[in-house]
């Protein structure tokens, strides 16, 4: 599913149009709490594991999802035909007390891009 939204974005960004992806850093973020939600704990990260994540709102929802490594979607956005122009991994202000652990691990990373030809 993926990959069929990158060929979309590629197929729709005209020459030198931008794009940014956003996603979950479980890499950085695994069982840890946010404002929003708690990542329960998981080992071994594999691609394609199902990682189980918890609101924290009320009532408490719950939700799957599924691993992928910032690699995978590295290379999954190059074989799309995009050009990576640069990765944040982005942390809350520590001096901030409404945030939680993403004052020290960032719980998403963004990718801004551009469609070269």
């Amino acid at each position: 599913m993926i990959r069929t939204i990158l060929t979309e974005i590629d197929r729709t960004l005209k020459v030198h149009g931008s794009f940014i992806m956003m996603n979950t850093n479980w890499e950085e973020s695994i069982g840890r709490e946010s404002v929003n939600h708690r990542q329960e704990f998981c080992e071994n990260l594999v691609s394609g594991f199902r990682i189980r994540v918890n609101s924290t709102l009320d009532p408490e929802l719950f939700f799957e999802d599924y691993f992928r490594s910032k690699k995978v979607y590295l290379n999954m956005i190059a074989k799309a035909g995009l050009n990576i122009e640069s990765m944040e991994e982005p942390i809350a202000p520590a001096n901030e007390p409404i945030w939680k652990d993403e004052r020290f691990s960032p719980p998403y990373f963004l990718i801004a891009g551009r469609k070269i030809c």
